[in-house]
């Protein structure tokens, strides 16, 4: 397994993981339920999909549900799991916290989607000594 794919699935299970706390959790501040945008999430889950060149029905077959499911998510329809957003994460080969991420431009997370986007155009050896970089980098702080 390359360590670009390797990275993106350690950091996809990480947001997912993280994601999945937050969205179901209770503001404790608040004491109210957290609300998740649907919507959002499927126009944002349609315009990754669009920019990766996919069709509904290719992103439909690769996750095994029907075309109109797809079609469903997308204009929020249909409220959508953190398990099969994670897989459409993988399938689009972007960061989950793209889809829910309420300022998504100006998190960590989009920096790091921005990130693993520009890693994964870099060759081998070009991927190895950025990864020596970061272990250099996280032995200094």
């Amino acid at each position: 397994m390359s360590i670009a794919i390797t990275l993106f699935l350690v950091i996809s299970i990480f947001f997912l993981s993280y994601w999945c706390c937050i969205i179901y959790v209770e503001d404790i501040r608040k004491g109210e339920k957290m609300n998740v945008d649907y919507k959002l999430i499927g126009e944002r889950i349609k315009k990754a999909r669009k920019l990766k060149g996919i069709t509904q029905d290719v992103l439909a077959e690769k996750l095994s549900v029907s075309i109109g499911y797809v079609s469903q998510v997308e204009r929020g329809i249909t409220k959508i799991s953190l398990d099969l957003l994670g897989a459409i994460s993988s399938i689009l080969e972007c960061d989950i916290a793209s889809f829910i991420s309420e300022s998504a431009t100006n998190s960590s997370e989009y920096m790091e989607s921005e990130l693993l986007s520009e890693i994964r155009k870099l060759d081998s050896k070009k991927k190895k000594y950025i990864l020596e970089i970061i272990k250099l980098t996280n032995d200094i702080t």
